[in-house]
């Protein structure tokens, strides 16, 4: 089958190990019970894809390496029956959105029905990803999807919408009136983070190292490539960051803090989170290693959480929020599987706010 793929690894220069062409596929007889091969109609990209580049996963790579963990398209087929699907589970052809979590089905969590010890993602170890113009996956991960949300749509919510929804509100337990800062304005979760904090009603903050990333003078909306970017506060990440924050709230300081970034921000968002406030914590864009400030913690009382991806439930959520028109995600751009190197340069130069799409499947993204 034809797919995007990395050919090796490349720390500094992660693109030069991209590829577009064919790969080996699976025999359908070799599918085991349980599994679904759903045929991808459009794949959304994440930082995760580019870490994989650079040769860094939490599961050895075996190259070629498919790339991708979002993915919406048609169930194909399922393994272990020549009869179709078992009772419950999608018709053949049924449109669906891909849960990208695999959980390992054993260990204590999984048997509490908790968070897997042993979690991979799509594109992890001996997992294909959703960059080629099949994947396979567990029956369990297959999400129909109602007839008014389109592909493009539900590509978007598996990583960074999931994400962003699981530190916002479980994590977080944002409530409406909360301030919420959100750090990277145009990084994927960051976008979710701020159009779903905002259709909770919270007021959001978000940051940037530049002028051209924050929201619009007066805080209007954007739009950019498909949905809507709701309005925000927007404050530069310079030595009068704290202070603007702190007006921002009224001298209260931040109830919530969406933390993505790493080393850049962290001190910053230790410095205007309020006391007994929280910083959720899923990813170090800038480095993994700042600075603790442990006094900080304690003598304000912060509460910090690490968060990987979602949940099944929360996806199936964020599926009918889009079926029901509340929740409208960002598209950054859209390019054909055969681009995946103007994909990539999309995302790693953050041209646009918002999810960047791969149409596998050219044509089918707006069903």
């Amino acid at each position: 089958m034809r797919a995007v793929f990395a050919t090796g690894s490349a720390p500094r220069e992660p693109l030069s190990v991209l590829s577009v062409g064919e790969v080996p596929e699976g025999p359908l007889e070799a599918l085991p019970s349980g599994w679904a091969r759903v045929r991808v109609a459009v794949a959304g990209l994440n930082h995760h894809d580019i870490w994989t580049l650079r040769g860094i996963s939490s599961r050895p790579i075996a190259y070629p390496a498919v790339l991708g963990c979002d993915a919406a398209g048609w169930v194909e087929s399922y393994g272990g029956s020549p009869d179709g699907p078992s009772e419950g589970q999608p018709a053949i052809g049924t449109r669906v959105v891909v849960h990208a979590v695999v959980s390992c089905g054993e260990c204590d969590g999984c048997r509490r029905k908790e968070r897997c010890a042993r979690m991979a993602l799509l594109s992890e170890g001996n997992l294909r990803g959703t960059l080629g113009e099949r994947v396979d996956v567990p029956v369990a991960n297959l999400i129909p999807l109602p007839s008014g949300v389109s592909f493009d749509a539900a590509a978007c919510l598996p990583t960074a919408y999931l994400t962003a929804f699981h530190m916002l509100f479980e994590a977080g337990g944002l409530r409406p009136g909360q301030s919420v800062l959100i750090h990277g304005g145009h990084g994927g979760v960051a976008v979710a983070a701020r159009t779903l904090a905002a259709l909770c009603g919270a007021h959001v903050i978000v940051t940037s190292r530049t002028e051209a990333h924050l929201p619009s003078t007066g805080g209007g909306a954007e739009l950019s490539g498909g949905g809507l970017l709701p309005p925000a506060d927007g404050v530069v990440l310079d030595g009068d960051a704290v202070g603007k924050i702190f007006a921002l709230t009224g001298g209260r300081g931040i109830d919530l803090v969406v933390e993505t970034v790493g080393d850049a921000t962290w001190e910053l968002s230790l410095k205007v989170v309020r006391t007994g406030g929280s910083i959720v914590v899923s990813g170090a864009t800038t480095g993994s290693n700042p600075g603790a400030g442990l006094n900080r913690i304690f003598w304000k009382e912060i509460r910090v959480q690490g968060v990987t991806m979602g949940s099944l439930a929360q996806l199936e959520t964020l599926v009918q929020l889009v079926a029901e028109h509340r929740l409208n995600p960002l598209v950054a751009g859209r390019f054909q599987m055969e681009d995946a190197a103007g994909a990539f340069a999309c995302l790693l130069e953050g041209r646009q706010p918002g999810k960047v799409l791969v149409e596998v499947a050219p044509g089918e993204a707006g069903l």
